[in-house]
C-alpha cells in the first residue's frame, strides 16, 4: 500500500516516483510472521502458569460431584491431596499444544484482518477491531478445535470420575483416537456450534478492547509503566470479554461432552441445553464457576498480552494498528533527500 498521492509526485530531477518508505513504516500484504512466534509464546508460558485454576474452572463448568460443596479454597485443597502437584497440572500438556497454535494463530490473523479491513491505516476504530478479533477467533478456534475438546477431557479426570471417552489410559492421542472411532471424525468438532456463538465475541471483546485502551491509554514503550500498562490493561480485556460470554462457554464445555461421555447430561440442541440447564438450577447453572473463571482469566490475560508486547518489543515486530502511510510532506522531505544524495 503507497497511496495515490505518494505515486503521484514525481522528482523533478530524476522525473522518477521518490522511493517507497523503509519496509518498518509502509504496510504489507501479511503480517510480520514474529507474530506467530510472540503470540503462541505469550499463551503457553501465561497458560502453564495458570493451569491449576483452569482445571478447576472446568471441573465446575461440568458439575464433577466431589466439587459440588466445595468453595474456591477447599476445591483447590481436595486437588492437591487427591492427586498432589500434578492435579493442578493435569490437562496442561494437551493444553499448551493446543493454546500454542491457538495464541499464535489469534494474533497473527488478527493482524492479517487488520490488514485486510484496514486498507488506509484508520485509527482507533472500535468497531473493525471487534470485527477483526472475532474473525480472527472464528479462524482460530476452528484450526485448533480438536485439542480444545480433547483438553476439557482431560481436565475431567480425576480420581472419582472417568470419562469413558478417554479409555482406561487418558491421553491426548488416545483420545482422538477413541472419539474418532466412536463417533466418527467430526466426533471432535462436538459442540463447534456453540463455540462460535461464544469464542467470536469472546476474542472479538478480548482483543479489541485491549487494542484500544492500548491505543488510547498506553505509555510510550520506553516507560518503566511499560509492563504494568499491559498487565492491567490485558487483565482488564480478559475480564470483559470472559465476563459478558461467560455463559456461552459453560453451555459449549456441556455439549463437548453429551453424547461421548455417558456420565454428561444429553442435549440434542443449544435451545434444549438452555432449556435444560435453566431447570437444572436457574440462572444461576450459566455461572457455575464464574469466579474460578475470572480468578484463572484475568491473570492469564494480563500475563498473555504483557508476555507477548514484550516479546514484540525484543524482537522489533511491528504491529500494524497504528502504521498510517507517508504524508505528501514526508513524501517531498523524501523527495528532496533522494536529490540532494544523487548531486
Amino acid at each position: 500500500g503507497i497511496n495515490a498521492e505518494y505515486m503521484g509526485i514525481m522528482s523533478k530531477d530524476t522525473g522518477k516516483a521518490p522511493l517507497p518508505p523503509q519496509p518498518s513504516q509502509s504496510r504489507k500484504y501479511l503480517p510480520d510472521w514474529k507474530n506467530f512466534i510472540t503470540g503462541g509464546t505469550a499463551g503457553a508460558v501465561s497458560r502453564t502458569l495458570t493451569n491449576p485454576l483452569e482445571r478447576l474452572k472446568i471441573l465446575r463448568q461440568i458439575g464433577v460431584p466431589e466439587f459440588k460443596s466445595l468453595n474456591f479454597l477447599k476445591a483447590m485443597s481436595h486437588i492437591w491431596k487427591k492427586e498432589g502437584f500434578g492435579g493442578y497440572m493435569k490437562g496442561n500438556g494437551a493444553n499448551v499444544v493446543r493454546v500454542f497454535p491457538f495464541t499464535a494463530f489469534q494474533f497473527y490473523f488478527y493482524e492479517l484482518f487488520k490488514l485486510l479491513l484496514f486498507p488506509k491505516g484508520e485509527k482507533n476504530v472500535y468497531k473493525m477491531k471487534l470485527i477483526c478479533g472475532g474473525l480472527s477467533g472464528m479462524v482460530t478456534s476452528t484450526l485448533t478445535y480438536p485439542l480444545d475438546l480433547i483438553r476439557t477431557f482431560l481436565a475431567l479426570q480425576t480420581s472419582e470420575n472417568k470419562t469413558e471417552a478417554m479409555g482406561a489410559k487418558p491421553s491426548m492421542l488416545g483420545g482422538m483416537a477413541n472419539i474418532v472411532k466412536k463417533n466418527g471424525f467430526f466426533g471432535l468438532y462436538k459442540g463447534w456450534c456453540m463455540t462460535m456463538i461464544g469464542i467470536v465475541p469472546y476474542i472479538g471483546i478480548q482483543l479489541s478492547v485491549f487494542d484500544w485502551s492500548a491505543s488510547n491509554l498506553m505509555p510510550n514503550k520506553g516507560s518503566k509503566w511499560f509492563d504494568i500498562a499491559n498487565l492491567l490493561i490485558g487483565g482488564w480485556a480478559g475480564f470483559v470479554g470472559a465476563g459478558l460470554t461467560y455463559p456461552s462457554d459453560v453451555m459449549r464445555r456441556r455439549m463437548q461432552l453429551c453424547g461421548i461421555d455417558k456420565t454428561a447430561p444429553n442435549y440434542t440442541s443449544i435451545p434444549d441445553c438452555l432449556v435444560k440447564m435453566y431447570k437444572e438450577g436457574g440462572v444461576k447453572t450459566f455461572f457455575k464457576g464464574f469466579v474460578a473463571s475470572q480468578v484463572k482469566i484475568v491473570p492469564a490475560a494480563a500475563l498473555m498480552f504483557m508476555i507477548n508486547e514484550r516479546l514484540k518489543k525484543a524482537f522489533g515486530t511491528v504491529s500494524y494498528t497504528h502504521l498510517t502511510l507517508p504524508t505528501k510532506a514526508q513524501v517531498q522531505i523524501s523527495v528532496v533527500a533522494v536529490s540532494l544524495k544523487k548531486k
